[in-house]
């Protein structure tokens, strides 16, 4: 999964056609002592897709960007990007 504060993209079994509105909802970890496992309240949004696009064995690479999202969803989203990438620092 690929993710910002502003869209993601996520694998599908099916396709799902360009302009498709959706109600997404996904948890995020939260680290504490470096470890991802405390989930926070999941976050629910509305989206768009904006790609689809076929890949190996039988899936489809889905992009989407969010619609409308709240201040406070982002910052939880960018929160987690930082994290997740001192992780791997």
């Amino acid at each position: 999964m690929d993710i910002s504060p502003f869209g993601m993209a996520f694998m599908s079994s099916f396709p799902i056609p360009a302009f498709t509105d959706l109600a997404l909802r996904f948890i995020i970890f939260s680290s504490e002592n470096g470890s991802y496992n405390t989930l926070t309240i999941p976050i629910e949004v509305n989206a768009k897709v904006r790609s689809c696009a076929p890949c190996e064995k039988n899936e489809y690479r889905i992009g989407v960007s969010f619609s409308d999202i709240e201040l406070e969803k982002q910052q939880k989203l960018a929160k987690f990007m930082a994290e997740s990438q001192r992780a791997f620092i």
